[in-house]
């Protein structure tokens, strides 16, 4: 029994202290409470307390939202003029992944990569 219990410590430690965010993740959460906050909210909120996963999923947003910032194409949706049909897309796409909020950036990245790579055919 005492094996067991150490086992699951010793698991629970690992879990805990091997999940840490990310220099984008950092940056957003010092930077920018207004961006990072609703990540960090709709992280919660679907993982509880596995720390790992709320970690990941804080990461793998704050990443996504940093490419939509500073990389291309993406930034290019993002800062579009209004009419053009890069915004209008950037437009649909944002608020089909926008519920409340909270902002799957991830998926507003996909579909930006997707549609760009559809265009090179």
């Amino acid at each position: 029994m005492k094996k067991l219990i150490l086992t699951a410590i010793i698991i629970l430690t690992f879990q805990y202290t091997n999940a840490q965010l990310n220099a984008n993740a950092k940056f957003f959460k010092e930077k920018s409470a207004k961006l990072y906050n609703p990540i960090k909210d709709a992280a919660v909120k679907e993982w509880g307390t596995d720390n790992s996963m709320v970690v990941y999923m804080i990461n793998k947003q704050c990443d996504a939202l940093n490419k939509l910032m500073v990389e291309s194409p993406y930034k290019e949706y993002v800062k579009s003029e209004k009419g053009t049909s890069k915004r209008k897309f950037f437009t649909e796409v944002f608020l089909e992944w926008t519920k409340g909020t909270f902002t799957d950036y991830a998926m507003v990245v996909y579909k930006i990569k997707n549609r760009e790579k559809n265009a090179n055919f």
